[in-house]
């Protein structure tokens, strides 16, 4: 499962943007047409930083080198930068929507509304818990 979600964060942008630009008439350059993915897709920023790595001071690979908007060289500085916006985005957005869900069952202004969802308690653990409270109070 998480191959196919890792396979889909890399594949997918780059499919949704190579239609995009034939449909709209973008010149065919790879890296024009990622570019926006680089600052979204944790997955496409890690794989073109690792291409940009891989092609950096090797000059029979400096024609495949990848440009953000055909200006910005992806250093590793600036890669760094870029993860730690999207880990800051990603981590508020997560815990947002969870206090969302968790706190979903009370409602709006901070009134308290119905009970959270609780299982019932089955009669052997209540006579349990009044054996437990018996013997306590003889000690």
């Amino acid at each position: 499962m998480a191959l196919i979600y890792i396979l889909g964060l890399l594949f997918g942008p780059i499919a949704i943007s190579m239609i995009f630009a034939a449909i709209f008439g973008f010149d065919s350059s790879v890296s024009n047409a990622v570019s926006i993915w680089y600052f979204i897709d944790p997955i496409m920023c890690f794989a073109l930083q690792l291409f940009a790595l891989c092609c950096h001071g090797k000059p029979d690979l400096e024609d495949f080198s990848i440009k953000i908007f055909s200006t910005i060289e992806p250093t590793t500085g600036f890669y760094c930068g870029i993860i730690l916006a999207q880990t800051l985005v990603v981590g508020t957005i997560n815990i947002c929507i969870d206090s969302y869900i968790r706190n979903g069952y009370q409602r709006r202004g901070g009134r308290e509304g119905a009970p959270p969802p609780l299982l019932e308690v089955r009669q052997d653990v209540i006579d349990h818990e009044e054996e437990v409270r018996a013997n306590v109070q003889r000690l």
